[in-house]
């Protein structure tokens, strides 16, 4: 039952933390707006970077991609919160709580999809915002993908029935 506990803190405060998230980017809009249209521009990375070709500078796609994200995290925010409430539901039927985990899951691997793929790969790697000293989602992409993983295998195993 502990271990069961722990899976629901975990999902549960994660899908809190994402739901903050996306919130906040909805509220403070053009603040996070900047983020994602510095990385698309690359007009803060390495004044002479051979990478720059990459660069988007339409305003739309800046929007879009930003939206896109705002729509994801609500996403993985909802998934791991409906999960969290179907664990507490099932927490002592260790079959149905096993098989709750899986919006959960979804949810985690949505998260994986806009940190690491997204900001870590795509955001630090392809846009190069590693070389930003202001705009950069590396650190966040890295940490957020970190966080997740441990989430998802904390999540994911059978409990074990002797749990107290």
């Amino acid at each position: 039952m502990v271990t069961r506990i722990a899976k629901i803190v975990a999902l549960g405060s994660f899908g809190i933390m994402v739901l903050l998230v996306a919130f906040n980017n909805v509220v403070d809009y053009n603040s996070n707006l900047d983020f994602v249209r510095h990385i698309l521009l690359m007009d803060t990375i390495f004044e002479n970077s051979s990478l720059k070709w990459r660069s988007i500078d339409s305003v739309f796609l800046h929007h879009t991609f930003y939206i896109l994200i705002i729509i994801a995290e609500f996403l993985c925010a909802g998934l791991c919160l409906v999960s969290s409430f179907q664990l507490i539901k099932n927490i002592k039927n260790p079959s149905e709580f096993h098989t709750a985990k899986r919006l959960g899951i979804i949810g985690l691997t949505i998260g994986l999809l806009i940190w690491f793929l997204g900001f870590a790969a795509i955001g630090a790697e392809w846009f190069a915002s590693w070389q930003s000293s202001s705009w950069s989602s590396t650190s966040s992409g890295r940490t957020l993908s970190l966080l997740i993983l441990a989430c998802l295998i904390f999540l994911t195993p059978r409990e074990n029935t002797d749990d107290p």
